[in-house]
């Protein structure tokens, strides 16, 4: 047992030498040879000396971490220095070296640092401006950390989607390719971003909307820089298409890009398909009960109402006005009177462009009743609107006695706000002396207008 207990001392004097950073991995071998023949002509001992190799064993993989970890530091700084000096190529190599050993040497929870390593090189393919190389390391970098699925990664994975698109849309128009081949990828990188978010944030988080503003933005941009028709309305549908893989058809992103994809079809005179996606839109917003979707509402119904307008289909536009005004009344108190006496005014030009006039006076008028409670409350209100579309109409009706006084009421409005030498008054004069022309009064017709020319 003696022997026994001085082989042991000797395997742990042995562990203790091969702790030490000075040991060379040479010597560790060495030791553990003599370990292993140790067991073979000592059975006897067997109990002793797996204690002895085991130890010398776990120093060599010490060892062999602590010689990676220097290698990869040097690996590492010449990869900088390279990329600093500007010898990407090079440094691109030195960091494909780092991969190959972090790839056999680190652990599954320290795979960050291998997608960091991508990251490095799709930033030197990027001074290079070989922006489909970048896309394809950062997209490595992007699959790993999507693996280890901490919140920290997936949160510096979604910043660095939309840092990777701004840069290729800045190298983009650098290289004066705006509309580049790698859109479809830059595309999918903000397609990943709100996967990311949604999955981390919830699809309502302020982050997610700021993610979708910068998509939308970004296909404006794109749709500004085309002239075919049919690439402007397919570029919309595929920002369609994104939102609905994202968040389903039932998000708010999804509406706004129902409307854009409505505009552009409308601005293309497709006006049946654009009704129809404007449909599509409110089937979305009538799922919410804010005020904002109410306000949105609205403006889909005005969209539907001006393009029923364009078909010459008077009736349906007014039933378009009227569901904007139910969901008028719907929003908030402080909103309620403006977009309802908007909308009144707008159903009674509609009229009137149509010849309807004894109809048309009657929404100016409570367009009126609105714009008189607010000037009641409200000094600064000065809006002579209602009273310059029911004088118009009185006029064409050829009651000219009634249109006089309205013009006068005008007047009046117009002095109070602005005093008596504003220029908005010489053209209520000029409309007042033409009424006086109509009614041969001559005299008094030339001298308003007289009076109309010192403004």
């Amino acid at each position: 047992m003696g022997n026994c207990r001085s082989r042991d001392d000797a395997a742990i004097t042995f562990h203790r030498k091969s702790s030490s950073s000075e040991v060379s991995q040479d010597g560790l071998q060495h030791q553990l040879d003599f370990a292993s023949t140790t067991v073979d002509e000592n059975h006897d001992d067997w109990f002793c000396a797996p204690a002895k190799v085991n130890g010398v064993k776990m120093a060599m993989d010490k060892a062999e971490e602590k010689s990676a970890e220097r290698d990869l530091y040097t690996l590492l700084q010449e990869a900088r220095t390279l990329d600093r000096e500007g010898k990407h190529d090079e440094a691109i190599d030195m960091y494909k070296k780092v991969l190959a050993i972090q790839k056999t040497k680190l652990r599954d929870d320290e795979s960050y640092l291998i997608a960091m390593t991508y990251s490095s090189m799709a930033s030197v393919r990027l001074k290079q401006e070989k922006i489909a190389e970048a896309m394809k390391f950062y997209e490595s970098m992007v699959d790993i950390l999507k693996r280890t699925r901490y919140l920290n990664s997936m949160i510096f994975v979604s910043d660095k989607c939309t840092h990777i698109a701004e840069k290729c849309d800045r190298l983009s128009t650098k290289l004066q390719k705006n509309i580049h081949p790698g859109k479809a990828r830059i595309m999918d990188l903000y397609r990943r971003k709100l996967i990311i978010e949604e999955e981390i944030l919830g699809s309502q988080h302020a982050m997610v909307y700021s993610t979708c503003e910068c998509i939308s933005d970004r296909v404006n941009r794109l749709a500004n820089a085309l002239e075919e028709p049919d690439e402007i309305i397919d570029l919309f549908q595929q920002e369609l298409t994104l939102y609905k893989d994202v968040f389903g058809d039932q998000h708010r992103a999804v509406a706004k890009a129902y409307r854009k994809l409505a505009n552009a079809l409308r601005d293309q005179n497709k006006l049946n398909e654009s009704l129809g996606v404007l449909s599509e839109e409110l089937a979305v917003r009538r799922l919410s009960l804010s005020d904002e979707e109410n306000d949105s509402i609205s403006t889909a119904y005005k969209s539907m109402a001006a393009i029923r307008l364009e078909q010459g289909q008077l009736d349906d536009a007014m039933d378009c006005y009227q569901q904007q005004l139910n969901s008028d009344r719907r929003s908030s108190v402080d909103k309620n009177s403006a977009l309802v006496a908007e909308t009144y005014h707008n159903m009674g030009k509609a009229l009137e462009q149509s010849g309807n006039l004894t109809e048309a006076l009657e929404f100016y008028k409570q367009e009126l009743a609105i714009a008189e409670e607010d000037r009641q409350g409200n000094e600064v209100v000065h809006s002579t609107r209602p009273h310059e579309c029911i004088a118009r109409v009185l006029e064409a009706q050829n009651r000219l006695d009634d249109a006089m006084q309205m013009y006068q009421r005008i007047a009046r409005i117009q002095e109070e706000a602005f005093g008596k030498c504003h220029s908005l008054l010489g053209k209520t004069y000029n409309a007042m002396g033409s009424i006086l022309q109509k009614q041969g009064e001559g005299e008094e017709a030339q001298a308003m207008f007289q009076k109309a020319t010192q403004f």
